[in-house]
Order: structure tokens, then sequence, then C-alpha cells
């Protein structure tokens, strides 16, 4: 006779942890947040124009747009790390290409 008591105890305490794990799922779909789609691109194309800076005009363009969306993106709460990080980066893809072209001018003014 114990023994039944015991499974009807243990059995009564699994039912509520498993409803409760079940309505926790369903709390976290609610409260999902949405993804800044500004501070998205402003980050993709910010490490694009970084990595992609030997490449003629595509930095230029590249660097120029992740600021752009950077500074709109920031705008709202959510991504706005990810959009400072993009403006960021794209100031540094800029600033990659100058430097590389003031080498050029610097290695092409030297007489051999």
């Amino acid at each position: 006779m114990s023994n039944n008591r015991t499974s009807q105890f243990s059995f009564k305490l699994a039912a509520p942890q498993a409803y409760a794990v079940i309505v926790g799922v369903k709390l976290l779909e609610i409260e999902k947040q949405q993804t800044n789609g500004m501070a998205v691109s402003s980050l993709v194309l910010g490490i694009l124009g970084v990595v992609l800076n030997l490449i003629p005009i595509l930095p230029y363009l590249l660097g120029i747009l992740a600021i752009v969306f950077g500074t709109m993106g920031k705008k709202t709460e959510s991504g706005k790390g990810m959009a400072v990080a993009g403006t960021i980066l794209g100031g540094i893809a800029l600033a990659m290409k100058v430097v590389f072209w003031l080498f050029v001018i610097a290695i092409g003014g030297l007489n051999y």
C-alpha cells in the first residue's frame, strides 16, 4: 500500500512540471523580438567592406552604405550594437582605402 501512495505522489509532481515547460515555451515564442534589418545590413556591409578592401570600387560603396544603414539602424533599440559595429566597420573600410591610396602614392613617388 505504501508503494501505491509513492507512485501517486510522484505522478502528481511530474504533471505540473511538464505543464510549466509547455507554457514556458509558448511564452518565449510570443515574446520573440524582431531583428533590426538596417542594423544587420550595416554589419554585413561593414564586414564585406573591410574584407574586400583590395577590390577597386566596391569598398567605397560598401563603406558608405554601412555607415548610412548603421545610422538609420541606431534609431531603434533592437540591434543597436550591430548598427554601431556596422558604422565603425564602414568607417574602417573607407579609412583603409584612403591609407591604401596614400601608400600607393608614396611608393610611386620613390625613385628606384
